[in-house]
């Protein structure tokens, strides 16, 4: 019965030599060395996502490179239209809305032909940028409401205007962008994006339709 005492007081022994600092095996070692902070505590924390409550928290942030479905099939990369510079209106894209609704198509449709109708002046305020809109609805959708703007985009024009199709809202998952529900279906709020060199400069939240480009271009002459 004696052995077992005797077993656990060398394990105890054995457990202190691997806890204590200095050399293995030596409990009498001098005082504890400093020991370098792993790589990983020495990198710069990421700075955390806006809420989507917050949308001018975004300013600062970089557009990231997710691909999109433009309405024209082409599937095109918005980090790198940004690094060149954009602006980006978010719309909801919900047709079952009330007509004189915020967020009814209407206020899409205003918002996509202030825009082109202004795409010269955006041309000259952010030379070799583009205007892109995103919503939640499908490409193919994109393209049979808005033939006019299909036809344009298929000319070799200097300043293109996307209309990109965010069906998983991934740009929002990214970002933190706001959203609203409808029927059970999530659907974005409006919102107008500034972005050069890739990174967002300027953030117009919440807008009004067709008031909205006239904002953003008022800033980029500003700026």
């Amino acid at each position: 019965m004696r052995r077992f005492p005797c077993r656990r007081a060398a394990n105890a022994a054995q457990e202190l030599d691997e806890a204590s600092p200095g050399k293995p095996g030596d409990r009498h070692a001098g005082a504890p060395t400093e020991r370098e902070p792993p790589a990983s505590s020495l990198r710069a924390a990421p700075r955390p996502a806006p809420t989507p409550t917050s949308p001018r928290a975004l300013e600062g942030f970089t557009i990231p490179g997710i691909l999109f479905n433009n309405f024209d099939r082409r599937l095109v990369d918005l980090g790198e239209i940004a690094a060149a510079g954009l602006v980006l209106y978010v719309y909801p894209g919900c047709e079952d809305l009330p007509p004189d609704s915020d967020a009814g198509v209407a206020g899409d449709v205003l918002q996509h032909t202030t825009y082109e109708a202004l795409r010269e002046q955006f041309a000259q305020a952010i030379p070799g940028g583009a205007l892109v809109a995103l919503s939640s609805i499908p490409a193919w959708l994109q393209l049979h409401r808005s033939p006019d703007l299909a036809w344009l985009q298929d000319q070799e024009t200097p300043f293109e205007h996307y209309r990109i199709s965010d069906e998983t809202l991934q740009l929002a998952e990214e970002l933190g962008l706001p959203t609203f529900e409808h029927e059970g279906k999530a659907y974005y709020e409006r919102l107008t994006i500034v972005a050069r060199g890739g990174r967002i400069q300027r953030v117009f939240h919440p807008v009004v339709p067709g008031q909205d480009a006239r904002q953003a271009l008022a800033w980029l002459q500003l700026h």
